[in-house]
């Protein structure tokens, strides 16, 4: 299962020989028809260029093939046009190296590169965990493509990806190469490079009800979900004890309605992998803040949380959960996602012994049946159930590129390159590596005679295997948009490809505002607590898609510190925004001290 957690750069990776700097995973958004009428019409960016990348030509099934019409007009004989489909880590990644060289392109004209994207926003998803806490502000985790990409010559496209046709295949030369992207504007692109970087998104796992009524972290939207609905919690938890202490008229009468009838958030998190255990944590950490009662509960399939991470790290989460007053529930398995039954907590009849309230319910609250290790069915109701497991390509079987699998990945070889074209590539969780004989030009494509029997008998389950499978994360991502940005000027400057070479550097996760593991490359190190934390937010700021942000960022930062310590002191900012435990002397001394101009 795709994680969604990221793996960010903590050590100077090994380039190749005349390779940019490497670069982080394209995760796509899911649930997007779900919450449309949420965000209604997204607007076109304003600062498109559509006069010189765009075709706007009307397209229908019935009105005969795009690229037939773009062969009837007179030759192309610009700059490259290189389209970018997805904006995120590798495509947006891919498009700013690409826009960054701009020596060695042939005949010194650097490409016409024109993202494309569905969102006006790029989502830094390692960092969305700051918005479900709300420390962070939205800007701070999705910037606009139209500020990031301002200063830069790359185009920005605000539309969904309805097809893709490249040229016919008897066309395809050296003059003829490319194709055309079809947009759900009616407008069209014509490219002689693509690259896809559509990415992939949290899936349903093939649990009934999952994608209707449990709520994943994969966009911006589904963090403003996830926030709204733990503020209803705490609101509804903070009237539903105001209403005892009204009523209560002694100690112990407060003290067993309290225990009896107080209410009491409860989430679930589906998946112990690296985004169950953070989302556990951060969740956690916000409803018991200040000793407040919550449950939160970490359904994980396997025996343990975390199987596959170094074991320090896991090691770490297990006790910081454990602190937090997280249950893991090891071995067990949802089995469904139901709608929840009403709330028998509202009242709105004055009763002797009870104040008229009403008790705002969550919109997320839904009833979650799971198998456990012992292998009992149960159906609990909780106020959300937020999904880690499964796992989505953004890319349609419409689209004309070779699978390597069910997945649907896009079948690409050790250069990136899809199979069967030299001028599209794939980066990201939508790409898979195969072996050069896997998905040979000849084979069959999706949707020809034979494709079924060729994809899952003669070419797939009878041949040596493929490389092994790279982990869906930012970190891989972040190195092929390195590659693929080079590929490209590569294949422009009819120089030679150079093939991918995944080289690990390391895990980083977060469990709260301040506390972070991060597995170091190096036997079984692990950083963690504050000091993971801030080595985390040191990695992540550098790894922001470009410099303005990243000024614009850390001066954001700063300020936040700054504030903190006027309104609390340097000793009581340590301590309640780190955690930190200040000597009694060192806050003597602090007092003593005259305070800086200003505070």
């Amino acid at each position: 299962a795709m994680t969604t957690h990221a793996l960010a750069r903590i050590a100077p990776a090994r380039a190749p020989a005349k390779t940019p700097e490497r670069g982080a995973s394209s995760l796509g958004g899911r649930y997007a028809a779900r919450h449309a009428h949420r965000r209604g019409s997204v607007a076109r960016a304003a600062f498109e260029d559509s006069s010189e990348a765009t075709a706007s030509t009307s397209w229908s099934p019935s009105s005969g093939a795009s690229s037939e019409r773009a062969s009837a007009r007179a030759p192309y004989a610009g700059p490259p046009r290189v389209v970018v489909l997805g904006g995120g880590f590798g495509g947006l990644y891919t498009a700013l190296k690409l826009d960054a060289r701009k020596d060695g392109w042939k005949d010194d004209a650097p490409p016409r590169v024109t993202l494309v994207d569905r969102a006006d926003r790029f989502v830094f998803k390692p960092m969305l965990y700051e918005l479900v806490n709300e420390t962070m502000k939205d800007w701070e985790v999705c910037p606009s493509f139209e500020d990031l990409l301002r200063p830069t010559e790359i185009r920005f496209k605000n539309a969904a990806v309805v097809d893709v046709r490249p040229n016919d295949e008897d066309k395809r030369g050296p003059m003829s190469r490319g194709g055309v992207v079809v947009l759900d504007d009616d407008s069209t692109l014509e490219y002689d490079y693509l690259v896809v970087g559509v990415g992939a998104a949290v899936g349903d796992g093939g649990v009934p009800g999952a994608a209707e009524r449990a709520v994943p972290l994969n966009s911006l939207e589904d963090a403003r979900v996830l926030a709204g609905a733990l503020r209803d919690m705490e609101t509804k938890r903070s009237a539903s004890a105001r209403m005892m202490t009204k009523n209560a008229d002694d100690e112990s009468r407060l003290k067993k309605e309290t225990e009896e009838e107080l209410y009491v958030p409860k989430v679930a998190v589906v998946g112990g992998g690296y985004s169950g255990c953070e989302l556990a944590g951060v969740v956690a950490e916000r409803l018991c803040r200040n000793g407040a009662a919550a449950r939160v509960d970490l359904f994980a399939s396997a025996d343990s949380i975390l199987p596959s991470a170094p074991r320090g790290q896991r090691e770490s989460t297990q006790k910081r959960l454990e602190k937090l007053g997280v249950t893991v529930l090891a071995g067990a398995r949802a089995t469904a996602v139901r709608g929840a039954p009403e709330s028998s907590e509202e009242t709105s009849e004055p009763r002797s012994d009870k104040a008229s309230v009403r008790l705002v319910e969550p919109s997320t609250r839904a009833a979650l049946a799971w198998r456990g290790a012992d292998g009992d069915e149960r159906l609990e109701v909780y106020d959300a159930v937020c999904w880690t497991v499964g796992s989505t390509v953004q890319c349609p079987p419409s689209w004309p590129f070779k699978r390597c699998d069910r997945s649907g990945k896009i079948a690409v070889d050790s250069t990136l390159r899809a199979a069967g074209y030299d001028d599209v590539f794939a980066v990201g969780d939508v790409a898979r590596i195969v072996r050069s004989n896997a998905a040979s030009s000849s084979s069959p494509r999706p949707g020809d005679a034979g494709f079924e029997e060729y994809a899952t008998k003669e070419s797939f389950a009878a041949a040596p295997p493929s490389p092994p499978d790279l982990p869906s994360t930012a970190q891989v991502a972040f190195q092929q948009a390195d590659y693929a940005s080079w590929n490209v000027w590569a294949a422009v400057a009819n120089k030679p490809a150079l093939p991918f070479k995944y080289q690990h550097i390391g895990d980083m996760m977060t469990t709260g505002s301040f506390d972070a593991a991060v597995a170091l490359p190096v036997g079984d190190a692990t950083i963690d607590g504050v000091a993971g934390a801030l080595l985390r937010r040191a990695a992540y700021l550098y790894r922001m898609p470009t410099d303005e942000h990243r000024v614009k960022l850390a001066g954001a930062w700063l300020v936040n510190a700054a504030e903190a310590v006027k309104e609390k002191g340097a000793a009581g900012a340590l301590e309640e925004y780190l955690g930190l435990e200040v000597p009694e002397e060192l806050k003597t001394l602090e007092k003593m001290l005259p305070k800086p101009p200003g505070f």
